[in-house]
C-alpha cells in the first residue's frame, strides 16, 4: 500500500546511523510466513517497528498510520504478535545518528497504543507495546536521563509493558563509563 516513507529528508537530519538507509521489504507473504515458523515453533513473536519512519526531525512524530494499517491488517488476518517493540538505537548516541528525543517516543507510544485499540478491540488478544529499545548503557550517564524522560512522556499511556534494552557482550574496548 502506497511507497515506504524514507527515515532520511532532504535537510540532512539522520534518525539511524544507517547510512544510506536500506531496508528490506516485509511483504505480506513474509510476514505471514514468519508469522507461521514462529507459531510453528512455539516461539512468542516480538516484532520491531522502526521507529524512524516518516521521522523529519529529532522531535518529529513517527508516522503511526502506517503503522495502524499494519496493525489493522495482522489483526484482519489473525496473525498471532506477543509484542510490538518500538525503535532500535535510537538515542543519538550513535555514530552518524541524531536520534529521537526521547518526549517524542513517549509521544509515539501513546499514538501506537490507540492504534493497537483500535486494531485488536479485545484487550485479551491485543499485543504488548514495548520500547525504546537502546543499545546497552555505553551512553554513561545520559542513557538513565533518556529513560527517564521517555518513561514520563509515556506515562499514561494505556498500553506501555516495558522498556528494551540489548547489549553486545564481547565489545572491542571496556567502557569505563558503562552502568552495569
Amino acid at each position: 500500500r502506497g511507497r515506504p516513507t524514507p527515515a532520511v529528508v532532504a535537510d540532512e537530519y539522520y534518525c539511524s546511523q544507517v547510512h544510506p538507509l536500506v531496508y528490506d521489504c516485509l511483504t505480506v507473504e513474509r510476514w505471514r510466513a514468519l508469522n507461521r515458523f514462529a507459531a510453528t515453533a512455539g516461539l512468542s513473536l516480538v516484532f520491531g517497528l522502526n521507529g524512524c519512519l516518516g521521522r523529519r526531525s529529532r522531535r518529529s512524530p513517527v508516522d503511526v498510520a502506517s503503522f495502524a494499517r499494519f496493525f489493522h491488517d495482522t489483526a484482519a488476518a489473525r496473525l498471532h504478535v506477543w509484542a510490538f517493540e518500538l525503535g532500535n538505537e535510537l538515542t543519538g548516541h550513535y555514530a552518524g545518528s541524531d536520534g529521537v528525543a526521547p518526549e517524542a517516543l513517549g509521544a509515539d507510544v501513546h499514538a501506537l497504543s490507540r492504534a493497537l485499540e483500535r486494531a485488536w478491540p479485545n484487550k485479551a488478544d491485543r499485543p504488548k507495546l514495548l520500547g525504546p529499545d537502546v543499545a546497552a548503557f555505553t551512553a554513561g550517564k545520559e542513557l538513565p536521563a533518556y529513560f527517564h524522560a521517555f518513561l514520563r512522556a509515556a506515562a499514561g499511556a494505556p498500553a506501555l509493558h516495558g522498556v528494551t534494552f540489548h547489549q553486545y557482550p564481547y565489545c572491542s574496548r571496556a567502557d569505563s563509563t558503562a552502568a552495569t
